[in-house]
C-alpha cells in the first residue's frame, strides 16, 4: 500500500462531511462511530454504543474507516486530538494516510462541491398522483428529488446516499403511527435534515416540521415549494468545511491550496 505525508494540522485542511462508518481501537477496547468530517489529516467521528474509552490528547488509536457509498474499508493509525470530554465528538489526527485514501477524500470533496449545488430531498408518498406532482414542483423549484412510496424504501434509499439528504418529506398518505416512528427515526440519523409534512388537511400532524397543504392551483403549489425551500436555505450547511486560515498572513497550507474544491483567492 502506498503512503504519503500528512499534515499536521487538521483545521488547514479541507474537511467533507461524508457518510460513512467508523470503529476506533484503543488498546482492548473497541468503540464504534460515525463519520462527521473527513480530511487528509484527521477524522472527527461521533460516537455510538459503546462509547469512547477514557481517551487522553495524544493516545495512539486505529481506526477502520468505511463510507456508506464505497466497498473499500480504510485501516490506519492515529492519535487524539480532541476527546469527547470536551465535545460530544472525538478528533483524530493521522499519523500517515495510504494514498488510496487520500484520493478518495480528494473524490469526496468534487462531489461535496456538487452536490451542495442543489438541494437534495427524499419524498415518500404512498399516493403516485400527488407523489408525482409534489416531486415535480421541487425539480422545478431546483431540487434534486427521489420519489418513494414506502418508509422502506425511504430508509434504503437513504443508506446508499454520498452525503446527508437537504429535506425529508412525508405525506399524510403514510399511516400516522407508522409516520411518527418514520421522522423519529429519520431525525435521529438524519439531524440536519429539513423536516416536512405533506397533508390535505389544515391541522399540522407534526408540529417540529415545516408544514406542506396539498391543493389549489399550481401556482399555490410552487409558492409553497418556494417557501419551504426558502426555509431549507436559511438553515442549509455545507458538506464541505474550508480550512483555517493563518491570521494577518491569509496564507494556507500546500495541502490545502491543492486540495480539489478550494474557493478561488
Amino acid at each position: 500500500m502506498d503512503w504519503t505525508e500528512t499534515p499536521r494540522e487538521r483545521r488547514r485542511t479541507m474537511r467533507v462531511r461524508s457518510k460513512g462508518s467508523v470503529r476506533v481501537r484503543h488498546r482492548a477496547c473497541l468503540s464504534r462511530g460515525r463519520i462527521v468530517d473527513l480530511g487528509v489529516a484527521g477524522i472527527n467521528v461521533r460516537a455510538e454504543l459503546p462509547t469512547w474509552p477514557a481517551l487522553r490528547v495524544g493516545e495512539p488509536v486505529h481506526i477502520d474507516i468505511k463510507l456508506d457509498a464505497r466497498s473499500q474499508e480504510f485501516s490506519l493509525s492515529g492519535h487524539v486530538l480532541r476527546t469527547p470530554a470536551a465535545s460530544s465528538e472525538l478528533a483524530i489526527g493521522f499519523d500517515a494516510i495510504p494514498r488510496n485514501l487520500e484520493d478518495c477524500v480528494r473524490d469526496e470533496l468534487l462531489a461535496a462541491a456538487k452536490h451542495d449545488a442543489v438541494p437534495h430531498m427524499i419524498l415518500v408518498d404512498r399516493a403516485t398522483e400527488r407523489r408525482g406532482k409534489f416531486a415535480n414542483a421541487f425539480r422545478d423549484a431546483g431540487c434534486c428529488v427521489t420519489a418513494v412510496s414506502t418508509p422502506l424504501e425511504a430508509i434504503a434509499q437513504l443508506g446508499h446516499l454520498q452525503f446527508e439528504p437537504g429535506i425529508i418529506a412525508i405525506a399524510d398518505s403514510v399511516p400516522e403511527s407508522i409516520a411518527e416512528d418514520l421522522r423519529e427515526l429519520l431525525s435521529e440519523q438524519h439531524p440536519e435534515a429539513h423536516m416536512v409534512a405533506i397533508g390535505s388537511s389544515n391541522r399540522r400532524r407534526d408540529q417540529t416540521a415545516s408544514w406542506l397543504r396539498t391543493g389549489g392551483t399550481p401556482d399555490d403549489l410552487r409558492l409553497r415549494v418556494g417557501r419551504v425551500i426558502t426555509a431549507h436555505a436559511a438553515r442549509r450547511r455545507s458538506t464541505k468545511s474550508l480550512p483555517f486560515m493563518s491570521r494577518g498572513t491569509g496564507s494556507m497550507s500546500r495541502a490545502t491550496r491543492q486540495a480539489p474544491g478550494s474557493p478561488p483567492r
